[in-house]
């Protein structure tokens, strides 16, 4: 069997609706380029002939460029999105060490406050409720922490 009669075999389907895809082109793919620089020797193109194809080479080059450009702009745009995400991450991840830091000045403070009988407030409870800290159980001068 010849290999074009294999390929014919492929390309027609018995029943359409099983492979209703067209059949694959065997010709060879043309850049635009190649379409403008196919004069045939018969027929040599004057001086406005090359000077449209140069024109119209220059005007592919430039739609080239252009998507070039917008695509390497979209690109940027992606990757400064993603590292403004990863700043953001970093950063609330700082803020959670600094709030996790200043919680345990705080209560070092509050459990120095307690026990040396010196309170600047009416209570402990009202100096632990003004820095918001409310998973404290009270026995007495000393606070114990519950977690």
């Amino acid at each position: 069997m010849d290999t074009l009669d294999q390929y014919s075999i492929i390309d027609e389907p018995d029943n359409l609706y099983e492979n209703p895809s067209p059949p694959i082109s065997r010709e060879p793919v043309r850049t635009d380029f190649e379409r403008l620089c196919e004069f045939s020797p018969k027929s040599e193109p004057d001086e406005y002939g090359w000077a449209e194809a140069e024109y119209t080479l220059a005007l592919i080059h430039t739609e080239r460029d252009m998507r070039q450009i917008q695509k390497r702009a979209a690109d940027l745009r992606l990757k400064a999105s993603c590292l403004r995400a990863q700043l953001y991450r970093l950063q609330a991840g700082r803020a959670a060490k600094e709030l996790a830091a200043a919680e345990l000045r705080v209560g070092r403070v509050n459990s120095s406050i307690t026990r040396s009988g010196r309170q600047r407030y009416p209570s402990v409870r009202n100096a632990l409720d003004l820095y918001g800290d409310r998973r404290t159980r009270y026995r007495g001068n000393l606070s114990v922490r519950l977690d």
